[in-house]
C-alpha cells in the first residue's frame, strides 16, 4: 500500500496566507460597496424587515384560520 507524502507546513502556511490576503481584499471591496450604496443597503434591510413581519403575520393568521388557504381571493 503506497502512502502519500505529508503536506509540508511551509506550503500549508503559504496557502493560508494567500487565502487570508484574498479575504482581506474582498472585505475591503464589500465595505466600499456598502459605504457607496448605504441608502440602497438600508432600503433593502428595511424591506426585508417588513417582509419578515408580513410573513409572520400571515403565518400566524393561517395557523389560526387554516381554512383561508382553501378560499379563493377577490
Amino acid at each position: 500500500m503506497a502512502s502519500e507524502d505529508p503536506v509540508e507546513t511551509r506550503k500549508l502556511m503559504k496557502r493560508a496566507d494567500m487565502i487570508a490576503e484574498n479575504l482581506d481584499k474582498t472585505l475591503v471591496e464589500v465595505r466600499s460597496l456598502v459605504a457607496e450604496n448605504k441608502a440602497k443597503v438600508d432600503n433593502i434591510a428595511a424591506n426585508l424587515e417588513s417582509t419578515a413581519a408580513n410573513f409572520k403575520e400571515f403565518s400566524e393568521d393561517i395557523k389560526k384560520h387554516p381554512w383561508k388557504l382553501l378560499m379563493k381571493g377577490k
